[in-house]
């Protein structure tokens, strides 16, 4: 095991590929499937969402999706990080809504963990985000939105790769 570990590491370091894989790192994949030149905020937020997401996208047909996920992911996530440092989002009842993004940005990691393919996530993604459109606590729509933004880019991805 040893060996092996020392081999994929060579193998990284030298820029080639393990046989049989595209990548081995999903910040790895996610990084090639971002927009040229991204923000800090959002290569932070890829490595945020690979960590979080750990080894869940290896297994079954979405793996081959894993690196696209992630950044569909992650641009969520980036968003709700800069809203929540700013006061500007902040109502005067104390209320950031980058919250209400963060939120639902959790709920959709959760979802993407428990899928073994495009069209079951899609699906549950769906069906979460009917959830949580009908219980109260996103006075201002942005959880539904971001739910909203994760499902669309999901079904770009899904019509893509068709």
């Amino acid at each position: 095991m040893l060996n092996w570990l020392k081999v994929q590491t060579a193998r990284r370091a030298a820029g080639e590929q393990s046989p049989g894989h595209a990548m081995d790192d999903p910040y790895e994949e996610a990084m090639a499937a971002c927009p040229p030149q991204p923000s800090s905020h959002l290569m932070s937020a890829i490595r945020n969402t690979a960590s979080a997401l750990g080894t869940e996208l290896w297994r079954g047909p979405i793996r081959r999706h894993r690196g696209r996920i992630i950044v569909i992911l992650a641009r969520q996530l980036a968003d709700a990080n800069q809203r929540l440092s700013s006061s500007y989002w902040t109502g005067a009842d104390g209320h950031n809504v980058g919250e209400d993004v963060f939120q639902a940005y959790g709920i959709a990691l959760g979802v993407v963990r428990r899928a073994r393919s495009l069209e079951e996530l899609i699906a549950a993604l769906i069906a979460a985000s009917a959830a949580y459109r009908s219980r109260p606590g996103d006075p201002d729509g942005y959880g539904s939105a971001t739910l909203g933004e994760i499902e669309r880019d999901l079904k770009v991805l899904s019509d893509q790769i068709a």
